[in-house]
């Protein structure tokens, strides 16, 4: 089976729009900023700072019940909800780039949602260059990609301290362009499409508002093929029960083996590795047919790091439709329920760490994402506690056919992070 992330810009990937708030005088053109970077270095998992990879993961749980709800003011979930997949690691290398241009009480607020108080703003940079190197270098097989860039307006140009800590540590590149322009529309998406492998090839389209004077760009891509691929002559046509029971037929991969695997009271989880490393693997959550995935998402999803440490191996049978999700999700109402508030204020964003004469504030924040499922592999360019079982194994194989709503992740054994997370409510299929 083969996944890829991309997101909004990528197969995963969030765009940041700072308009410009006020007219001021124009400082150099930002096309005459150096070009430097940290080069790739062989960082291994001691270099990595424990309480960053906690705050990442505690933010992906946050940010991921909130974008469930599209609304957080929302009283209560649909009977049936839509699909969801996003990456929260995109989402957080974005907002950690923000960070390095807020003061005052912006930067308090986005401290606080980062999860990043008794952690310096040098050591969260210093941590996301060693994850983003972890991620991408370790092993032989590389499954995943991160691009980020800066696109700046002709005639603005950000403080120079703020941009070479974005290429430092986020390798981020420099462009400069005319947002009002079609050619603008064209450049971003095309470094969109190849940062995303063709995963996402349109984040834009149209030119953006004549106020924006910063757009920041980051992207995830994910391919993997599964470490035991699904034979397809055991694929066949089966009926997926939505939350509402509408049958919908799809394309259900079957497959038999040795998985790692939980058996909570609400639950079943299973973990099905990527490539020859199992470094990578896609962690799917079927709940029972008397518990459905808000329960799972209030009760279950905040122990998920508790829960998949209880994994051991275990045979089984699992079944996963084929399918090809294509999402974009907007952020601002999202990220204001979690608390960062001030930036997306107009009179009240502190962010002089990009621009001491211009006054600017957030006014966007989006990501798109897509995913392939095959049976080679994935592609991807995402209250209280439930009782946790102590991870005994089943006496007897277990059966997991998802054929009806589950949760998915996909994460990182050497990192231990949450990279992509999803619900799939109505399948769509992919390509056979």
């Amino acid at each position: 089976m083969k996944f890829t992330y991309q997101m909004g810009l990528l197969l995963l990937g969030t765009v940041i729009i700072v308009p410009l708030l006020g007219s001021c005088s124009q400082p150099k053109e930002l096309a005459t900023l150096r070009q430097e970077h940290v080069q790739p270095q062989a960082y291994n998992q001691s270099d990595m700072q424990p309480e960053l990879i906690e705050a990442m993961n505690r933010f992906a749980l946050t940010v991921y019940n909130e974008s469930y709800q599209k609304d957080p003011d929302r009283p209560a979930q649909t009977a049936d909800p839509d699909n969801l997949f996003i990456s929260p690691v995109s989402l957080y290398m974005n907002l950690s780039m923000l960070y390095n241009g807020a003061s005052g009480q912006t930067a308090a607020e986005l401290q606080k949602a980062l999860h990043t108080r008794g952690i310096t703003l040098q050591q969260l940079n210093q941590g996301q260059h060693v994850i983003q190197e972890l991620l991408e270098h370790q092993g032989a097989d590389r499954e995943i990609d991160l691009a980020g860039s800066l696109w700046s307006q002709s005639g603005f140009a950000p403080a120079d301290s703020f941009v070479q800590r974005l290429q430092t540590y986020y390798g981020a590149g420099i462009h400069t362009t005319d947002f009002t322009s079609t050619q603008a529309v064209k450049d971003i998406n095309r470094w969109v499409s190849e940062a995303t492998h063709g995963g996402i090839r349109q984040m834009i389209q149209k030119p953006l508002d004549s106020n924006t004077t910063l757009v920041l760009l980051n992207a995830v891509y994910f391919t993997g093929e599964w470490t035991e691929p699904f034979e397809k002559q055991q694929t066949r046509k089966q009926s997926f029960i939505s939350g509402q029971g509408e049958i919908s037929n799809v394309e259900m991969m079957h497959q038999q083996g040795e998985y790692e695997y939980t058996r909570q009271p609400h639950f079943q989880a299973v973990r099905i590795p990527y490539n020859a490393n199992e470094k990578w693997g896609m962690v799917v959550v079927l709940p029972d047919r008397d518990y459905d995935l808000q329960q799972f998402r209030q009760h279950d999803l905040p122990e998920f790091v508790h829960w998949t440490s209880a994994m051991g191996s275990t045979a089984g049978e699992i079944g996963l439709p084929r399918l090809e999700l294509d999402e974009k999700q907007q952020f601002r109402d999202i990220l204001r329920s979690m608390g960062i508030r001030r930036v997306f204020e107009p009179q009240q964003a502190e962010l002089d760490g990009i621009s001491e004469s211009v006054p600017l504030y957030l006014s966007k924040v989006q990501q798109n994402t897509h995913l392939t499922i095959d049976e080679k592999g994935t592609e991807a360019a995402a209250a209280t506690s439930a009782e946790i079982a102590a991870g005994a194994m089943p006496s007897q194989p277990f059966r997991m056919i998802m054929d009806r709503p589950f949760f998915l992740a996909i994460t990182d054994r050497t990192t231990g992070l949450i990279v992509f997370m999803g619900e799939l409510h109505h399948p769509v299929g992919a390509g056979s």
